[in-house]
């Protein structure tokens, strides 16, 4: 049984025109999805409609074994996270404050989620951040807090076989070693059993992490397979309409993409 499935002839949430068309996502524990596609192709309008924002006019949506719509907001949020790309906050919250929001789907109230947050804090290099207010933080400060909240929200959630974590251009802010704090958040959670799916422009970091590669485009379904299937000079021509080098990565083996 999948995590999280998606049986989608039409999304439109805006009115008559279709933003999504024919699309089938289906998430089983562990992995990790990528999405890719030129500016407007459908990406966060899926990760929207994924995460029970955008209706859907024919198909369906389900978590586990329950329409995603049927379940209360609590449930839903103790097995969902969404990172989207400018979370509005502006409250002079703490940082530890706005991680510690990620825990109150589970309604502890514990040394647990205290526990938890001393985690998080460490595993996306936050801890210098703990006790400044949130609207003092810069955009790729702001965006590691955020990614810490998702993280702290399906972290060790025991009490939902069911963790999915949607990303909506994680790394669009960091710098380098920052980037690759996200990649080592991703793997680490798809090890112990989370269910991801990534919106992003860095194909090289999708490359790296994602068992398979949605391409996008015009609100439809381009291609989809492994990222050595999809990352082609040929789907980059097509999609992006762009030149680019595709060659094998000297660590993982896997596509890297290169301007050429």
């Amino acid at each position: 049984m999948s995590l999280l499935n998606l049986q989608a002839t039409r999304v439109s949430p805006y009115g008559a025109i279709a933003l999504l068309e024919n699309i089938t996502v289906a998430i089983e524990a562990g992995d990790v999805l990528g999405l890719i596609g030129p500016n407007g192709a459908g990406k966060s309008t899926l990760l929207h409609t994924l995460a029970g924002g955008h209706p859907i006019q024919e198909g369906s949506l389900q978590l586990g074994n329950q329409p995603l719509a049927a379940m209360h907001n609590e449930q839903r949020a103790r097995a969902l996270a969404f990172l989207s790309q400018n979370p509005a906050l502006n409250f002079p919250f703490s940082v530890e404050e706005v991680i510690l929001l990620g825990r109150i789907p589970h309604a502890s109230g514990s040394e647990a989620d205290l526990d938890i947050l001393d985690e998080v804090l460490a595993f996306t290099d936050t801890q210098s951040l703990r006790d400044r207010l949130y609207t003092e933080l810069s955009g790729g400060e702001r965006q590691r807090v955020q990614l810490a909240r998702c993280v702290a929200q399906v972290w060790r959630a025991q009490d939902s076989a069911h963790r999915v974590l949607l990303m909506d251009e994680p790394s669009a802010a960091l710098d380098l070693a920052h980037t690759h704090m996200v990649g080592d958040t991703v793997e680490r959670l798809s090890e112990g059993g989370c269910g991801l799916v990534i919106a992003s422009h860095d194909f090289n970091l999708l490359a790296g992490l994602c068992d398979r590669i949605m391409v996008l485009n015009h609100g439809n379904l381009h291609s989809t397979g492994t990222p050595a299937e999809v990352l082609t000079t040929q789907m980059f021509r097509e999609v992006f309409s762009a030149n680019v080098l595709v060659e094998a990565h000297p660590v993982h083996r896997g596509p890297l993409v290169i301007k050429s």
